[in-house]
């Protein structure tokens, strides 16, 4: 799947992002699997939800061509 997103969809892609509701546990197993690195730095609130909200908080899972 990794290699599709990069190679056979024709995009010139320099990385992948993914982000779900932090606490949506099976989702960040599929993103660490995948070889995808989290920084909490990189962490939001989504816009749509309402503070307090507890699918607001939001992590991005990030991969990068090189690695």
């Amino acid at each position: 799947m990794v290699r599709y997103a990069f190679d056979a969809s024709g995009a010139d892609l320099t990385a992948l992002i993914s982000f779900t509701a932090a606490v949506n546990e099976p989702s960040r197993r599929v993103m660490r699997r995948l070889g995808m690195t989290h920084d909490p730095a990189d962490d939001f609130g989504h816009p749509a939800l309402p503070p307090g909200h507890e699918l607001r908080p939001h992590v991005l899972y990030r991969l990068s061509r090189a690695s």
